[in-house]
């Protein structure tokens, strides 16, 4: 078996390794070899793409992402070749730290790769409708807004995402109260990033988010979001693990009021 850098040549071939459930790899592959900050790998036995993966770098953080092995050539130790890989190559360009969030079918593996769990994501499912979404203090950012944005996500999560985050940001919509912004909402960036300072913002952003989307998952950390689907009518309908690889950071998952998704947090 060896490991290589995916291309565009392979994106049909990937297709053929679609999870049940999963949103569409092939999207997800097709963005990652445009990034300069992904890495994509696939596994290849005898000429057959076999399995694929991701790593996204940040500053001293990183992800790995999307790591499917072909049911029939499971259990055959493609899937922990893959994360020693990924996490060698992380581990060599500066990431002190990495995180992925573990299906039930590979929380086995990343244990046994060294990885630890750290928390929890619950997913919520509803169909009722909300009343009536205040737009007070929600407004579309301006450039001027950008850093205080960046910095707010940073704060929030530990890491410096500026590499994700900068594409999404003139879609997007803030929390702005007293000329401070509060909350930012990035509809366009993978599930609906949803960070917020405090319950105010992150309530009302979620408000506006549930117009759109009637599916949610955040930190069970986040008290106040739980409570919020819960006294809307959402069903929780299951949690994953997020794992952790190498040193520690400082975060506060109380204020991620929507994660990005599996491959980002």
């Amino acid at each position: 078996m060896v490991i290589k850098t995916i291309s565009v040549n392979d994106l049909e071939k990937i297709r053929e390794l679609q999870p049940v459930g999963w949103p569409g790899i092939v999207e997800a592959f097709t963005y990652y070899i445009k990034k300069p900050f992904c890495y994509p790998v696939k596994a290849v036995c005898t000429g057959e793409l076999v399995g694929v993966g991701a790593a996204i770098s940040y500053n001293d953080t990183g992800w790995l992402a999307h790591i499917i092995v072909s049911e029939k050539h499971r259990k055959k130790g493609i899937g922990g070749a893959l994360v020693d890989y990924l996490c060698a190559y992380l581990t060599e360009h500066g990431q002190k730290t990495i995180f992925l969030i573990a299906t039930e079918l590979g929380y086995s593996l990343y244990k046994q790769a060294g990885f630890s769990e750290e928390m929890e994501y619950a997913f919520f499912e509803g169909v009722g409708e909300l009343a009536q979404v205040s737009a007070e203090n929600i407004i579309r950012p301006t450039p001027a807004d950008k850093e205080e944005i960046l910095s707010m996500d940073q704060a929030a999560t530990g890491e410096e995402r500026r590499t994700l985050l900068l594409d999404y940001l003139d879609t997007g919509y803030i929390y702005r109260k007293d000329r401070k912004i509060e909350g930012v909402y990035l509809p366009e960036l993978g599930e609906g990033l949803i960070i917020a300072d405090h319950e105010e913002a992150g309530i009302a952003l979620l408000k506006l988010r549930a117009w759109f989307s009637k599916k949610g998952t955040l930190p069970i950390e986040n008290t106040v979001g739980m409570d919020f689907y819960r006294d809307n009518g959402f069903t929780e309908t299951k949690r994953l693990k997020r794992m952790i690889y190498g040193k520690e950071i400082k975060w506060r998952p109380d204020q991620v009021y929507n994660r990005i998704g599996g491959n980002f947090g």
